[in-house]
This record gives structure tokens, C-alpha cells and sequence, in this order.
């Protein structure tokens, strides 16, 4: 009776494991699916915005009075490009009901490498690193990333948008 006693706690012991295991990977790809979802989707608004800055930026380098301060990798040139991403990325957040709060965390980390690029641009990095100058767009993308991943349950719950609802009607509205 004893071998059956250990064979029985054996087998449970090893299923155990092998089925947790089994449940946290049929409910990682789901989280998966619908964070890199949430991130492509975040492109979309981000491209719009740079549709109308790179008219605006050109029009701004041809002006005698413009073209020194936007000139490429100008302090002003990598604050617009930032913005013109962001601003209307926090805008499809906010539609999107993520809440203010979420948005603009969001919006702050996309804007964050580029400040970081304009105080090392400002010390002299960009001499040693001439390349620096370019980062501004993909490190804008990395820092939503580095947030989104922070802020993984946000951005991977099953409910979608709507599981945020109450803390989106919660906040206090700008009117």
C-alpha cells in the first residue's frame, strides 16, 4: 500500500507544475497578441503626426530667420519632431479611454530620450557621437516601449480599453 501512496503523491507532484505551466503559456500568448497589438496601433497616430511636420520643418530650414535654430539635430528640431509624434499618440490614448494619467506617462517617456539627446547634444556628445543627433524618432519609440512594458498588466488585459473605464471616468475631465 505504501507504493501506491508514494506513486499517487509522485504523480501529483509532477502534474502540478506541468499544469500551471501549461496555463501561464496559453494565457501568455493572448498578452502577447495584445500588447505588441497595442504597440503597433500606437504607430499609426505617431506617423500621422510627423505627415504634417516634415512640410513644417522644411518650410521653417528655408526661412533665413528659421533655418539655423531647426537645423537637423537643432535642440528645436528634435523637441518638434517629439512633439509632433506625441501629441497626437496621447490624443488616440485619451479616445482610446486609457485616461489622462496613462496618457501622458506615456506621452513624458516618448519625449524623454529626445530631452536626453538635447542635454548630451548641449555637453558636447554630438561631436564624439555625430549619430546621436539621429536617435530621436527610434529612441522616442523605445521609451514608449520601455513604458508599455512597465506598464504591461495596462497594456495586456484581457478586457481591453474598457477594463480602464473606471479609472478614465474617475479623473477629472479638462473642460
Amino acid at each position: 500500500m505504501t507504493t501506491i501512496a508514494k506513486k499517487t503523491t509522485i504523480d501529483q507532484m509532477g502534474t502540478v507544475p506541468t499544469q500551471a505551466r501549461h496555463l501561464w503559456m496559453r494565457d501568455l500568448a493572448p498578452r502577447v497578441g495584445r500588447f505588441l497589438l497595442h504597440f503597433l496601433e500606437m504607430q499609426i497616430p505617431m506617423l500621422l503626426g510627423m505627415i504634417p511636420w516634415h512640410p513644417v520643418v522644411r518650410a521653417l530650414r528655408a526661412s533665413p530667420t528659421y533655418a539655423e535654430v531647426f537645423q537637423r539635430g537643432s535642440a528645436l528640431s528634435i523637441l518638434g519632431h517629439g512633439l509632433f509624434m506625441t501629441i497626437p499618440m496621447v490624443a488616440w490614448m485619451v479616445i482610446r479611454r486609457h485616461g489622462w494619467r496613462h496618457s501622458m506617462e506615456m506621452g513624458a517617456a516618448m519625449l524623454a530620450p529626445g530631452l536626453a539627446i538635447i542635454v548630451l547634444c548641449s555637453l558636447g556628445a554630438d561631436t564624439y557621437w555625430p549619430w546621436l543627433v539621429t536617435l530621436a524618432s527610434p529612441a522616442g519609440t523605445l521609451g514608449m516601449l520601455v513604458y508599455m512594458l512597465y506598464r504591461r498588466d495596462h497594456f495586456t488585459e484581457p478586457a481591453g480599453h474598457s477594463a480602464h473605464r473606471a479609472s478614465y471616468e474617475a479623473e477629472p475631465s479638462c473642460h
